[in-house]
């Protein structure tokens, strides 16, 4: 007998952070999740790197030429997540009060262990963070602020 799955709505988010602000960027996180969640989706997909910036080829190849390189690293820094931290727990509380599951591009930092952002995507849901994945290769613009990731999926 073929085994059957329960139904549900997928949203995928089509917008834009606010670039290098984290705050402003998971204030509309949480906004979006419940207005994706008042839709009646369950599941919620949003962009790569959505907190709080992609390093597009528009800008992020130039941005290494420029003298202002530095800032703009303490800029992304500052503007990426500690997984562990209140950032992302913001994200998981969302995820409890609507009962959904989201999918959440991140430029990820390690406080721990400072020095290196890494592209990460993030599944979370009422129980927490669920999964996480560092693109294992970055590519031309991304090599710019990204390091490799180690390829292995955890929590």
């Amino acid at each position: 007998m073929p085994a059957t799955h329960p139904s549900g709505r997928i949203a995928a988010v089509q917008a834009t952070p606010v670039p290098l602000n984290l705050d402003a960027t998971i204030a509309k996180t949480v906004a979006l999740i419940g207005d994706a969640a008042g839709l009646g989706a369950s599941l919620i997909v949003f962009p790569e790197c959505f907190v709080s910036v992609y390093p597009s080829g528009a800008w992020a190849a130039a941005a290494a030429k420029f003298e202002g390189a530095g800032r703009l690293w303490e800029l992304m820094w500052e503007s990426s997540v500690d997984v562990a931290g209140a950032e992302i727990q913001l994200v998981v509380d969302a995820c409890r009060r609507h009962n959904v599951f989201v999918v959440l591009g991140v430029n990820e930092r390690e406080d721990a262990r400072p020095g290196t952002l890494y592209n990460t995507m993030l599944l979370l849901g009422p129980p927490g963070v669920l999964m996480r994945h560092r693109k294992t290769m970055p590519t031309m613009h991304e090599r710019v602020l990204h390091g490799v990731g180690t390829g292995t999926t955890s929590k």
